[in-house]
């Protein structure tokens, strides 16, 4: 393992796609993600937390900013 990497971010409505050769854990401090993989789509809410894994392409956006 390189090390992990911790990130705040926000989001709003704009559809960003794309995936990464990294796993992800995202944790919303506030507000609610919404997420779509081929499999699922879902929102992500201050209570959740949610488990990415490496080269799972997903679409993520905020309906208001988080």
């Amino acid at each position: 393992m390189a090390g992990i990497k911790c990130e705040r971010r926000i989001y709003n409505d704009s559809l960003n796609t794309h995936a990464h050769p990294h796993a992800q854990l995202i944790l919303p401090m506030q507000g609610k993600l919404n997420i779509e993989t081929n499999l699922k789509k879902l929102a992500v809410e201050d209570e959740h937390l949610f488990f990415l894994p490496p080269h799972c392409e997903h679409t993520f956006w905020a309906k208001n900013t988080n």
